[in-house]
Order: C-alpha cells, then sequence, then structure tokens
C-alpha cells in the first residue's frame, strides 16, 4: 500500500470515530450523565479526540504533495 492510500484509510477512521463519538454523545446514559453534573464520559472524549486528531492528520497528509 502506499502512503496516499494510508492517509485515506486514517482520514476514513477518523470519521468514523467522530460519528461514533456523535452517537455515544446523544445516547440516554450520556444524557442523563451531564444533566447531573457528570460531563462528558471518557468514552465520549476519547472518540472525539482520536477522531478529531485522525482526520486533522488524514486531511493534512493528504493536502501533502
Amino acid at each position: 500500500m502506499n502512503k496516499k492510500t494510508i492517509n485515506l484509510l486514517i482520514l476514513i477512521a477518523g470519521i468514523v470515530l467522530l460519528i461514533l463519538g456523535f452517537n455515544e454523545f446523544g445516547t440516554f446514559g450520556s444524557r442523563a450523565g451531564r444533566l447531573l453534573g457528570a460531563g462528558l464520559s471518557n468514552k465520549v472524549l476519547f472518540y472525539f479526540i482520536s477522531g478529531g486528531l485522525c482526520t486533522a492528520y488524514g486531511l493534512l497528509q493528504m493536502r501533502k504533495k
């Protein structure tokens, strides 16, 4: 596999992680936790941070020549 393919896979993985994060953010347990003042769960934070990093890295690498 060449670098462009790997970067595309990283970009896709980042987008999938962000989607999973938004889905987890909207679940009943997550809403109840935020309502009670617990804030975001570790699972949601992991999805958002790792998804954002993978997406940003994939986009930056795809734009490189």
